[in-house]
């Protein structure tokens, strides 16, 4: 599996420091962190001109575009498979798995995304995120039942409970959770790329912490 720039773009973004984009805390407001990124003149207008749509967007193309011209020397984009995945102890304040946390149960007959392990990769999370440090989810909600893989290859949708259970067996706490994408309207039925709830699905926001020692 190839690391999302949508999810490892912004861990590393928390790793390095930020120029224009706050790093998350256990202190700061974070409606001041997310409204500070929002307004920074280093976003591409092509992003502003999508915020009211999108919320947030997968962003694998025109990635090179984003880096040209050490845009941002501040950003580390790593690409490496999940088992080669090496971040430092401790070195994270904050994680954002931005409609990309079902991937990791993706199992596409053509084989073209190996499988996955997510509870390596939260294993492997936990250890690099500092004491307090917080990991930010969001993503489409599936209905309860089924197996998890054929659901997410089906539908690219996720249980939210098979996200609560995953994390806490990785001994994150649910600290949070936010109703402000839910779409009532969403029958849940739909694959998320389809043109009738494209950028229209329900979706779910969960806040969790590394706790303390």
């Amino acid at each position: 599996m190839k690391i999302t720039t949508a999810l490892f773009a912004l861990v590393v973004v928390a790793l390095a420091g930020t120029h224009g984009i706050a790093a998350a805390t256990s202190e700061p407001d974070p409606s001041v962190a997310i409204d500070t990124a929002l307004a920074s003149p280093d976003r591409p207008e092509a992003d502003r001109a999508q915020d009211e749509r999108r919320n947030a967007r997968f962003a694998a193309k025109g990635i090179e575009a984003r880096y040209a011209g050490n845009r941002l020397p501040n950003v580390q984009q790593l690409t490496v498979e999940v088992d080669q995945l090496e971040l430092p102890p401790g070195s994270l304040d904050a994680v954002f798995f931005v409609m990309s946390y079902h991937d990791l149960y993706w199992r596409p007959l053509d084989r073209s995304w190996p499988p996955t392990d997510p509870a390596q990769m939260l294993r492997k999370l936990h250890a690099a995120l500092k004491v307090g440090g917080v990991v930010i989810v969001q993503d489409h909600v599936a209905v309860p039942g089924g197996d998890t893989a054929a659901v997410v290859d089906r539908l690219h949708r996720i249980d939210p409970e098979v996200v609560r259970r995953d994390f806490k067996a990785a001994g994150f706490a649910l600290e949070a959770e936010s109703p402000m994408l839910a779409r009532p309207d969403d029958d849940h039925a739909k694959q998320v790329f389809d043109p009738d709830i494209r950028g229209r699905t329900d979706r779910f926001v969960f806040r969790f912490r590394r706790p303390g020692p």
